[in-house]
This record gives structure tokens, C-alpha cells and sequence, in this order.
């Protein structure tokens, strides 16, 4: 992490009241390298490797703490949670098969339009929108098995 960003972080953690601590510095670090939209035992451990005494509590702690601060987001898929640095608009692939996340750009969902809501009273201030379906391996997977099953019984 260069030293700007360090100190950012290091500000950022101050002004809410927190302490900077070189473990927080290693989990923002490894979410923003693992684009995987990883759990927090994803982090901890590879953080784990960097920093042998890291706790998994220390993992969660500090990933509540960098969510509530807006430096990451935190995703909520069923009974887990998962953890994306990228802060920009965009929506959420989820295969069925194998578990994945994938960012699916905005520009692919444009219609989606607010002013019928807003027209009617409602202030819309953000929406979340989750996609379910397979992802291209598992699609190609699943097509190979169907196409040998075919093979088979022809």
C-alpha cells in the first residue's frame, strides 16, 4: 500500500474514533487484492500469512469497522457474508453451482429507471439488484455433461 494511501486510511481510522494498526492495514490490503468477493476466512487467511499472530477475530472486527467507514462494502448472499473493495455502481452475478461472485457492470441492466417511483412519491436513494444463474465454467460444465448424456443414450 503506498504511503498516501496508508495515511488516508490511517486519517480516516482516527476521525471515527479508531486506531491504525497494521493489521487493519494488511485485511484492507487483501480485500482489495482477492477480487474474488472473499469471506472473512478468505482474508484471514491470507492475512494469516503475511501476519502468522492475526486473529479471526481481529478479521472480523476490522472488517465491520473498514465497512462502516465506507472502505469496502460488505455482502450480504444467504447466511455468509462476503466482502467487495470495489465501491463503484455495479450489481452481482451469483452462480448457483460453484458459489463465485462476479461484478456485473451497470451498463448492462440501463433500463432500469426510477423516475415512475419517484414520480409516485418515493426518494430512491440506492437499490441492490442480485442476478443468480452460472457462471461461464459451470454453464460449459454442465453443457458437457448434457451433451455426453446425449452421446450416451443415441
Amino acid at each position: 500500500m503506498c504511503a498516501e494511501r496508508v495515511e488516508n486510511l490511517s486519517k480516516e481510522l482516527r476521525q471515527e474514533g479508531y486506531r491504525f494498526t497494521r493489521q487493519r492495514q494488511l485485511i484492507l490490503e487483501e480485500v482489495r487484492k482477492l477480487k474474488c468477493h472473499p469471506r472473512a476466512r478468505d482474508i484471514y487467511d491470507a492475512v494469516k500469512q503475511r501476519m502468522p499472530n492475526v486473529s479471526l477475530g481481529t478479521v472480523y472486527r476490522s472488517l465491520g469497522i473498514l465497512a462502516d467507514l465506507g472502505l469496502i462494502r460488505k455482502l450480504e448472499y444467504d447466511d455468509s457474508s462476503r466482502f467487495d473493495a470495489n465501491l463503484s455502481d455495479h450489481y452481482h452475478l451469483i452462480c448457483a453451482d460453484c458459489d463465485q461472485l462476479f461484478d456485473v457492470d451497470t451498463s448492462v441492466l440501463e433500463r432500469l429507471n426510477t423516475q415512475g417511483l419517484e414520480a409516485n412519491g418515493f426518494d430512491v436513494n440506492g437499490h441492490k439488484l442480485e442476478l443468480y444463474g452460472l457462471c461461464p465454467n459451470c454453464n460449459q460444465e454442465k453443457q458437457g455433461i448434457a451433451g455426453e448424456s446425449q452421446r450416451l443414450s443415441v
